[in-house]
């Protein structure tokens, strides 16, 4: 199942907003070329491609290189939004609104944790 994630540098000041049918994967392909350590802050499961170009249209002022944007109090409150159950991508315009699981991530997973969410729905304790 694709996720669209939010991988943020440790001190939280850029965030890559991207798709990956791997996002603990995509993680540690990220790290190995990153100089600071990173960590999934959220992971939204079941979306499309159109709602991650929607989110990058929309942040688009807050662009750095590619698929980074400054971790900026727009995008935070997004991320916060749907760590807490909200439904904050509906108000992004022309984002078709996931169906699918939230789950929290503040931890960095194992690739045996992500297996066990998708599987049994159960997340490991940080």
């Amino acid at each position: 199942m694709t996720g669209l994630y939010f991988i943020t540098d440790i001190d939280r000041t850029a965030v890559k907003i991207g798709l990956s049918r791997h996002p603990v994967r995509r993680l540690k392909d990220l790290q190995a070329g990153s100089p600071v350590q990173l960590v999934i802050e959220h992971l939204v499961l079941g979306v499309d491609r159109a709602i991650e170009r929607s989110l990058h249209q929309h942040f688009a002022a807050h662009w750095r290189h590619r698929e980074w944007f400054t971790y900026a109090p727009p995008i935070k409150a997004l991320v916060e939004d749907l760590k807490s159950g909200g439904s904050a991508l509906s108000l992004i315009p022309d984002a078709p609104y996931p169906k699918g699981y939230r789950c929290e991530l503040g931890w960095l997973l194992t690739d045996e944790d992500t297996l066990r969410f998708l599987r049994d729905g159960v997340m490991p304790h940080p």
